[in-house]
């Protein structure tokens, strides 16, 4: 089995939510939104971020889908040999 390499990439970044405002107390001005553009998000840049993470996240699941497939054949040989292993020592006993 391969060893996993170490990771490169930074640190996943967390999705960033609006976030919530107070409703105002009946008979108070209501709290004014902010203006498009400077709210606390960045859209594109969320969508990059979440990308990015997906595309690591789809890399590691190769890599692990990989390793499985190796670990399987690897599994699959051993147990060949054991079956024959096991013929060869029926045979020996055979001949005593």
């Amino acid at each position: 089995m391969l060893p996993v390499p170490v990771r490169r990439d930074p640190a996943p970044l967390a999705v960033r939510l609006p976030v919530a405002r107070p409703r105002p107390a009946a008979g108070h001005a209501p709290v004014p939104a902010p203006a498009p553009g400077s709210g606390d998000t960045v859209p594109d840049a969320d969508a990059q971020a979440l990308a990015q993470q997906q595309r690591a996240f789809d890399q590691l699941m190769l890599l692990r889908a990989e390793q499985q497939r190796e670990a399987n054949v690897i599994r699959d040989m051993m147990t060949e040999q054991l079956k024959r292993d096991e013929e060869v020592l029926k045979k020996f006993i055979e001949m005593i």
